[in-house]
């Protein structure tokens, strides 16, 4: 696997920096039960892949949470330096309020939606600019680790999807939908144009989106055939550690969706798209679209 931003939810290549800091391990989680329910997703995804998604993302999660969320290879196995770890969100945060500010979007900012969020690696630093910030994940223990982050934090709130269908944000409206590297970890190109949709959905008046996905992978098919061979030992027993220890393997698996069909979604959910950047990095090239809901922009 190579320094790849498709990996995780907001992944950027940074080094660890040794010192005071801590490492994150399995033992700093909390625990906190795993759900085994499921549900019928949105637009015919199966319920049990959608349950096995979720399995298998909390398994990484308890085993290597910050490289989940940022997959450099030289830091998989715990090798992550927690504080410069989150000192790569802030970093990414202050970015991205500069563009939406030259943008003159999003035209309020009371509530804010990390989508994806992980360990709340941008959640964080998003309530420095907004009141109320939701970071919303499929893993319970990368929830927990965001919780234990922000203890004592006012407007900060983390929410399990424990459908994996994203029905929790019906009816929610908020200023900014944020949304890194994270739809391409899902079933299908279907899912994910489902899942864009809702997000679309959740941006308010005068609120805007921010969606990165990738639109083109040199070689989907070799992520997708070793996340079948773990799913497949480990339905026979064995233990998700020795597979991602000893053999290397874990179950993120990525697809790309054809860029005029993220624009379609996005456009038809009523949103206008006010800028898009394109990024090159070697087997991927991914979009990062700016939309707002300017037809009733305030």
């Amino acid at each position: 696997m190579q320094p790849n931003p498709a990996m995780a939810g907001d992944a950027e290549l940074t080094f660890v920096r040794r010192g005071s800091s801590r490492n994150v391990r399995q033992a700093d989680i909390p625990s906190e039960k795993t759900s085994q329910d499921s549900c019928e997703g949105a637009h015919h995804v199966k319920k049990s892949r959608a349950t096995a998604d979720a399995r298998g993302w909390e398994e990484l999660a308890r085993l290597d949470p910050l490289w989940a969320v940022a997959s450099s290879p030289q830091l998989r196995h715990g090798k992550w330096d927690e504080e410069e770890f989150y000192e790569g969100g802030r970093r990414k945060v202050r970015k991205l309020m500069k563009r939406l500010d030259a943008l003159g979007v999003p035209a309020r900012s009371a509530r804010a939606l990390d989508f994806g969020c992980g360990a709340g690696r941008l959640t964080l630093p998003l309530a420095d600019h907004f009141d109320a910030v939701v970071g919303v994940d499929i893993a319970p223990s990368m929830l927990a680790l965001a919780r234990m982050r922000a203890a004592g934090r006012p407007g900060l709130e983390f929410r399990l999807d424990e459908t994996g269908d994203q029905s929790l944000l019906a009816g929610e409206s908020f200023d900014l939908v944020y949304s890194g590297l994270v739809l391409q970890h899902l079933a299908s190109v279907a899912a994910a144009l489902a899942c864009l949709e809702r997000l679309c959905a959740a941006v308010g008046p005068g609120g805007a989106l921010v969606v990165q996905i990738p639109i083109w992978l040199r070689a989907p098919r070799p992520l997708r055939v070793r996340q079948r061979l773990y799913t497949a030992l480990r339905r026979v027993g064995v233990p998700a550690r020795v597979l991602y220890r000893r053999a290397g393997l874990h179950p993120m698996t990525m697809i790309c969706v054809p860029r005029e069909r993220v624009e379609a979604c996005v456009r038809g959910a009523g949103l206008a798209i006010v800028r898009i950047d394109e990024r090159t990095a070697d087997d991927i090239v991914s979009l990062t679209i700016y939309a707002d809901r300017s037809s009733v922009r305030l």
